[in-house]
């Protein structure tokens, strides 16, 4: 070990020095660089007295001037698009945001190990961010001790997210703490700190780590019966078990806080007990900002990126997802071996299809709800309710906004000036921002129905 370390440390100063000498000698041969690659640095302009001036032919200079001013620019836009891109869904009789000082119960493996970004070219390093604790407590609540200390402990490590296999051959295992080991070890502490429970349900997925696929009809998740995108057994009974407190008068809120890009199921979140529900995505170099949102020094203002399902299964685009086999493959002599080895039932000789068109989110639900209210023939029965758990484009605010005086004015062939007045009431504690959504709503004429044209009834513009 100490003759490898010898040999790493004596190679780590040949490498800078060689670094260090090429570096000067590109600096001190910049022009014949610049010549050989035929690279113009700058070009002669006849100006329009007639005179010849050097003109500078670099198109893009840096606003910065050291890397550590990027790197501070970027963490400052990193935390605009946390305030307006973190979406309130649900916030039942003002529950949000909290008073500073308020004493709460984090839950959720995820609050102590978040998400903050995708993988491959997704993915970030957590080491410089805040956990969720870190930025609650940073803002002024009062973290629960006794459960912050379980979760960060060695002896629930193995409660963490966790992945099977290699890169690109994964299998991602939610885990989570069984809610009796999270009960007993909490004791008495969820009533001392009974203001509010917020739970963190977080999720990855990216490049090289596919969400899990239940094409198979085993359980592709950790044993704990269900899908990726719904809560598997330990969240489940963890959400449960904060309700029969609320219940009991032991905690006074229940909060709920999505650390995904993508859309869990939204059916567990439904009733009442759950007092409000936020979409966080992943919030990068931004998570500072959550405690600050949370307690009302900002206010959210994003808009719901996709369609929350009630359940899944209820998505007609679900048809479509799964590994088919081509039935001529031995034919045209694709091999039809095992693909992975986590994922037996894959076979080189299978394919997925992507054929959605308008049965892809809002403009299925949209156009199957208007067919039924207008009656038309063959839609069978349809309950918007029971389908949709929030709606694409759905985003509440701690402002209380009116939009009026809405105008439309052609200005064009095909050009339309829309106009319309946000107004932030005089009763809103509040300041806020407010995106207006555009829409539009083309007919189905009979040239679209003789040609099978599909026709959504609403579409953002």
């Amino acid at each position: 070990m100490k003759v490898f370390r010898k040999i790493a440390t004596a190679l780590s100063f040949f490498l800078a020095a060689v670094l260090i000498t090429g570096t000067v000698i590109a600096f001190e041969n910049v022009p014949q660089i610049n010549d050989t690659l035929k690279v113009q640095t700058y070009r002669l302009e006849e100006t329009a007295d007639g005179d010849v001036k050097l003109a500078d032919t670099l198109y893009y200079t840096s606003d910065f001037k050291t890397v550590g001013e990027v790197r501070a620019n970027a963490i400052k836009v990193a935390e605009e698009v946390v305030v307006e891109g973190t979406v309130l869904l649900k916030n039942n009789n003002s529950t949000l945001p909290l008073a500073k000082g308020t004493k709460v119960s984090l839950v959720g493996a995820g609050a102590y190990d978040p998400v903050y970004g995708g993988t491959g070219s997704g993915g970030i390093s957590g080491a410089a961010q805040m956990k969720y604790n870190e930025s609650l407590a940073a803002a002024g609540l009062v973290i629960n001790p006794t459960i912050e200390t379980s979760y960060l402990s060695d002896e629930w490590k193995g409660y963490k997210r966790s992945s099977q296999g290699s890169y690109g051959n994964t299998r991602i295992l939610i885990n989570e703490v069984p809610w009796d080991v999270l009960n007993a070890a909490a004791g008495d502490s969820f009533k001392e700190y009974g203001d509010a429970a917020i739970m963190v349900v977080s999720r990855r997925g990216g490049e090289g780590y596919d969400l899990n696929c239940d094409c198979d009809g085993i359980d592709n998740n950790d044993g704990l019966g269900t899908d990726y995108l719904g809560l598997n057994q330990n969240e489940l009974d963890i959400l449960n078990g904060l309700k029969a407190m609320k219940a009991a008068g032991d905690i006074k809120k229940i909060i709920v806080v999505i650390n995904f890009s993508s859309m869990i199921e939204g059916e567990f979140f439904a009733d009442d007990a759950v007092d409000a529900l936020i979409w966080a995505g992943a919030p990068g170099a931004g998570n500072n900002m959550f405690g600050k949102i949370i307690t009302g020094e900002y206010n959210p203002s994003g808009r719901l990126p996709d369609t929350m399902w009630m359940d899944n299964a209820k998505n007609p685009t679900n048809v479509n997802f799964g590994w088919w086999t081509y039935p001529n493959a031995e034919e045209l002599g694709v091999e039809m071996t095992v693909g992975k080895k986590n994922y037996p039932e894959i076979t080189l000789g299978s394919y997925m299809v992507y054929q959605e068109g308008m049965y892809m989110g809002y403009r299925y639900t949209e156009t199957r709800y208007e067919d039924l209210v207008l009656g038309t023939p063959n839609v069978g029965s349809f309950d918007y309710n029971d389908v949709v758990a929030y709606p694409f484009g759905h985003g509440l605010s701690y402002s209380d906004f009116e939009v009026s005086d809405a105008t439309v004015t052609k200005t064009g062939d095909r050009e339309y000036t829309v106009s319309v007045k946000v107004t932030n009431k005089a009763t809103s504690k509040y300041a806020g921002k407010y995106s207006v959504p555009i829409w539009i709503s083309k007919p189905y004429n009979d040239y679209a129905k003789k040609n099978g044209i599909q026709v959504p009834t609403v579409e953002l513009i």
